[in-house]
């Protein structure tokens, strides 16, 4: 199926029950996933397997409508007694299935919506709707071209040249651009989100994203650098009386605004207790006490606990 024709469905509040997304723009499926939600007015839920719906069997909350996020899932598409009964467990709920690439079955086909990347001019209009004029229309092509295309790409980049210098949007892709500091890659596409959602303790939200982190072959030792440098960054400004948080801290300013928003999200001993498990976890990596597979699932649960 098209994203047009996807589009013009919802459009009509024509939502189906089961929809299977493919392709590399993750932002853009997750409007489209609120948009669902609002639709059915149900609540987005991420789930491990298709067990997790039945599982709910006796729950209070059954009355209520969810939207099941599930990345690429084996059973459905090998079990047919789960295709034969897949209408009787979904219900009045709705099914997203992730997969990275395109289908080899044609089973599903005309559930398939394929998220392929925006045209440039559509994305130079979005861009455009963000900095609000602030930043020239050529400006913005480099940045769309830096980006590969890729609206959640764009989405990050904008975020940083925003933090960069809030006062020169311009002045600030420029620099970033002729550092070497604006482009990013697959795996950083993900790590970001993925950080900022621990951040906010998001912890559902966090273990999608850390599906895709490690189906993008993300390196663990540089999510615990990630985050670690996240969490001793919004310690820092968390505890900084002084009026010049950048002269206090050392931090760069497109830092301390990256970090304002965590500052309520966890208590100073938290914050603490954090960096000292992530110090646990490299270390525990680099001496071979830690297999590498167990550390994030480590991080988040001793977060979220």
């Amino acid at each position: 199926m098209l994203l047009t024709e996807f589009k013009q469905r919802l459009k009509g509040n024509n939502v189906g029950n089961l929809y299977i997304f493919t392709g590399d723009e993750w932002q853009v499926q997750k409007i489209y996933l609120q948009q669902i939600c609002k639709i059915k007015n149900a609540e987005l839920r991420y789930i491990d397997s298709i067990q997790d719906i039945t599982s709910r069997k006796g729950n209070s909350l059954l009355s209520k409508r969810y939207v099941y996020y599930l990345i690429e899932d084996k059973d459905i598409m090998t079990n047919e007694k789960i295709q034969k009964n897949l209408n009787n467990i979904i219900k009045d709920n709705v099914l997203i299935l992730k997969y990275f690439k395109p289908l080899k079955t044609s089973k599903y086909k005309d559930k398939t919506v394929e998220f392929t990347p925006l045209k440039e001019d559509m994305l130079i209009r979005q861009v455009s709707s963000v900095f609000m004029g602030g930043i020239s229309e050529s400006a913005i092509k480099d940045l769309v071209q830096c980006c590969d295309y890729n609206y959640g790409r764009l989405i990050l980049e904008i975020d940083k040249v925003k933090h960069y210098n809030p006062n020169n949007y311009e002045k600030a892709l420029t620099e970033l651009i002729s550092k070497g500091l604006i482009y990013c890659d697959t795996q950083e596409d993900v790590i970001f989100p993925f950080i900022d959602s621990i951040m906010k303790c998001k912890i559902p939200e966090a273990y999608m994203w850390e599906k895709e982190y490690i189906n993008s072959g993300g390196n663990v030792m540089a999510f615990l650098t990630l985050l670690y440098n996240n969490v001793k960054a919004t310690l820092q400004v968390k505890t900084c009386t002084s009026s010049d948080v950048a002269k206090c801290t050392g931090l760069a300013s497109w830092m301390i605004n990256k970090v304002k928003p965590y500052i309520n999200v966890y208590s100073e001993d938290k914050l603490i207790s954090i960096m000292l498990d992530i110090c646990k976890c490299q270390k525990g990596i680099i001496t071979g006490k830690i297999p590498e597979a167990y550390v994030i699932d480590y991080i988040i649960i001793k977060i979220g606990g």
